[in-house]
């Protein structure tokens, strides 16, 4: 996943902005510096409308994860540089409450050796999604590399539980050269446990699907994402993906049932929920929708997405 791929965002501002509507051109054709530059300009100098600044927040931060991911992407097992991690940060800044841009922050600076700010971003991405496999196992990676062995060991084992295509194999071994005192082979055991089991990963087939659905196949985009799941049920943000898909393809009982699914894995996952509550405008059930909304608003009292959605039903149904 780009980072913050899947969110139901339309590209509505088009036609307010017009270098919002040029940092969507460049985005769409996959140059995000100039991309990021334009949607910068968009904020600073033409003084947008919510919605349009709203949308141009969240392509900015999207455009800032894309260049790093696609930098990791590239240097796999290569010491992160200074710009990634810097845009990293920077699409935290603009979106604090995505684990994934946690998890990669983290695994950035995993890269570079920097062991304690690995373990800050992984445990960040993990009180945002407990439920978090990879940022998991990860967080055990950098305990074990830190010398907090124990806890290293833990984690890594708790992480099984979580995604059960890691290979188990690999911590056993771990386990064994951990307790004949070599470390170093043990903390390589560690790292191999994501090799998952079968040479299948979810990951991949979630990347396709993301890609799909950007161009707009939603029905190729759903059955990847259906794969995805398949291979790994307890991944809250596949689940929001598929009924992101199932949602553009007008199931919206499905997609509800999906975004119910990655409530019950993370109960705090506000793109779930805000789209849940969107998903329940569609299908006319608006006091369940507005319930939806006011429980993002307690979690996240600054949402504005929650707010402008909440004002979106008294307008059409007032007094609900």
């Amino acid at each position: 996943m780009a980072g913050l791929g899947g969110q139901m965002l339309s590209k509505a501002g088009a036609g307010r902005s017009r270098r919002y509507d040029q940092g969507i051109w460049l985005f769409d054709q996959g140059l995000h510096g100039p991309a990021i530059a334009e949607f910068q300009a968009a904020l600073i100098e033409e003084n947008p409308d919510p919605m349009t600044e709203r949308l141009a927040r969240f392509y900015l931060a999207e455009a800032h994860s894309a260049l790093a991911l696609a930098w990791l992407a590239e240097h796999d097992g290569t010491p992160a540089e200074d710009r990634v991690i810097a845009s990293l940060r920077e699409a935290i800044h603009l979106s604090p409450n995505y684990a994934d841009l946690q998890f990669h922050l983290g695994s950035a600076h995993l890269s570079r050796g920097e062991f304690s700010e690995a373990s800050d971003a992984f445990m960040q991405a993990l009180a945002i999604n407990p439920g978090y496999a990879k940022a998991t196992l990860a967080l055990g990676i950098a305990f074990y590399a830190q010398g907090r062995y124990d806890e290293g060991l833990s984690r890594s084992q708790f992480s099984l539980s979580l995604d059960p295509t890691f290979r188990r194999t690999a911590f056993n071994e771990a386990q064994s050269a951990h307790a004949a005192g070599r470390l170093a082979e043990a903390e390589s055991a560690l790292r191999r446990m994501s090799d998952t089991e079968g040479g299948e990963d979810s990951q991949f087939h979630a990347r396709l699907a993301l890609d799909l659905f950007r161009r707009g196949m939603f029905a190729e985009a759903a059955d990847e994402y259906r794969l995805a799941v398949t291979i790994n049920p307890q991944y809250a943000d596949l689940r929001n993906q598929l009924g992101a898909a199932l949602l553009e393809l007008g199931q919206e009982e499905e997609a509800r049932a999906e975004f119910d699914q990655a409530l019950a894995i993370n109960p705090g996952y506000a793109e779930a929920r805000l789209n849940l509550g969107r998903t329940l405008v569609r299908l006319n059930r608006r006091e369940e929708a507005r319930a939806a909304f006011e429980t993002l608003l307690e979690q996240d009292p600054a949402s504005a997405a929650a707010q402008e959605a909440i004002v979106s039903l008294e307008e059409t149904a007032p007094g609900l």
